[in-house]
C-alpha cells in the first residue's frame, strides 16, 4: 500500500513536485479552522533533474535549510510521492470478487507497466464496482526515503498526491454539510502538469496527471497549450462519465492559489461548463505564533494546495 506510517501528531508537509521544494505546517482547530504555523520553500537550479542524484543532495541541503530557519514544531513529516512517479489505472470489479483477492489481483498485475513484485500498491473500491488502481515502482519510493532519513525529520507518513489534494479540499472548500454528497472537480495546476481529482468528500473517484502546466499556458504559446488541455480535460470528464453513470460533477475548484492567470481558469471553466470557484488555500488560513516563521502571502504565485494537504492528513 501506499498509505503508510501513520502519524499520531500533526506534521510537516512536504511537497517535492516539480520545480519548487515546498514545507509547511498547519493546525487544525478542531474543525473550527486552519492556522499556519511555519512555512517555506525553494527553487530548485535551473537544469537540475527533479530525482537525480544532484536534486537528492540539493534537496537535503535545502530542506535542512527552511527547518533551520522557521518554527517548526517537532520533527515529523508527512510527504508524498509525485505525480510523475505515481502509476494510476481503473478497472471494473470483477463479479464475487473483493478488493485483494486473487482474480483482482491478477488483473491489476497485467496493467502495471512494471513489475508487481517491484512496487508498493493500494486498490481502491470506489462506486458502481470500479476500482482504482494507485502504484509506484519501491526504488522510486525508497529514493525519497532516503532523502528525508538524511535531514532532521522523522518519516510519520507517505501518500500520493490525490489524498494530499482531497486532505486540501475538504478541510478548506468542502466543510459545508451540502459538501459531503457533491461530486466535486478539483484542478492543481502546477508549472508542469495539471492534476485532475474528482471526490465526493473523501473518497477517491478519479485522478488523472496531465503533462501541461502553468509553464506552457502562461508562455508565448499560451493559446495551443491550453486547447490541448481543454481536449484532455473533455477526455477525461467523457472517461469519468463512461465509469460512473448518472453521476454529475456538482463543482469545479481551482486549488492552485495565485499560481494561475484567472483568464486560464475562466477558460477551463467556460469549456467544462460547471459552476466554478477559485480555492486559495493560503489565503483561508491565519497565521499562527511568529510572522517570521510563516509563508508571505503578499503576491505568492505557488501553489501550496499538495503541501497544506499533506500536512492535514
Amino acid at each position: 500500500m501506499l498509505d503508510f506510517l501513520r502519524r499520531k501528531t500533526q506534521p510537516i508537509g512536504i511537497d517535492t513536485s516539480g520545480s519548487v521544494l515546498r514545507l509547511v505546517q498547519l493546525d487544525a482547530h478542531n474543525g473550527n479552522g486552519v492556522s499556519l504555523i511555519a512555512g517555506g520553500s525553494r527553487h530548485c537550479p535551473p537544469g537540475m533533474i527533479p530525482g537525480s542524484a544532484a536534486w537528492q543532495r540539493w534537496a537535503i541541503s535545502a530542506i535542512k535549510a527552511i527547518v533551520s530557519e522557521k518554527r517548526f514544531r517537532g520533527k515529523e513529516l508527512s510527504a508524498s510521492i509525485p505525480a510523475t512517479d505515481v502509476f494510476i489505472d481503473y478497472l471494473k470489479m470483477p463479479k464475487n470478487s473483493k478488493s485483494g483477492d486473487d482474480a483482482l489481483m491478477e488483473k491489476v498485475a497485467q496493467r502495471l507497466p512494471f513489475d508487481p513484485a517491484d512496487s508498493m500498491m493500494k486498490i481502491i473500491a470506489t462506486e458502481q464496482d470500479n476500482v482504482i488502481v494507485i502504484a509506484a515502482e519501491r526504488e522510486k519510493i525508497n529514493r525519497y526515503l532516503a532523502v528525508y532519513e538524511k535531514t532532521s525529520l522523522n518519516v510519520k507518513s507517505m501518500a500520493v498526491w490525490p489524498t494530499a489534494i482531497i486532505n486540501s479540499y475538504v478541510n478548506f472548500f468542502g466543510r459545508r454539510e451540502v459538501d459531503r454528497d457533491l461530486p466535486v472537480l478539483l484542478l492543481d495546476i502546477e508549472p508542469h502538469c495539471t492534476n485532475v481529482v474528482i471526490c465526493r468528500d473523501r473518497n477517491l473517484l478519479f485522478a488523472h496527471s496531465i503533462a501541461i502546466g502553468s509553464a506552457r499556458l502562461h508562455s508565448q504559446q499560451a493559446e495551443p497549450a491550453i486547447n490541448q488541455l481543454l481536449r484532455e480535460l473533455d477526455q477525461c470528464r467523457k472517461q469519468f462519465s463512461a465509469m460512473y453513470k448518472d453521476v454529475k460533477i456538482a463543482r469545479l475548484i481551482f486549488v492552485s492559489g495565485q499560481a494561475v492567470d484567472k483568464d486560464v481558469c475562466s477558460a477551463i471553466a467556460k469549456n467544462l461548463r460547471v459552476p466554478a470557484q477559485m480555492g486559495d488555500c493560503l489565503k483561508a488560513t491565519e497565521i499562527a505564533g511568529a510572522a517570521e516563521s510563516a509563508i508571505d502571502r503578499r503576491d505568492n504565485k505557488l501553489n501550496w494546495a499538495t503541501a497544506f494537504g499533506l500536512s492535514l492528513s
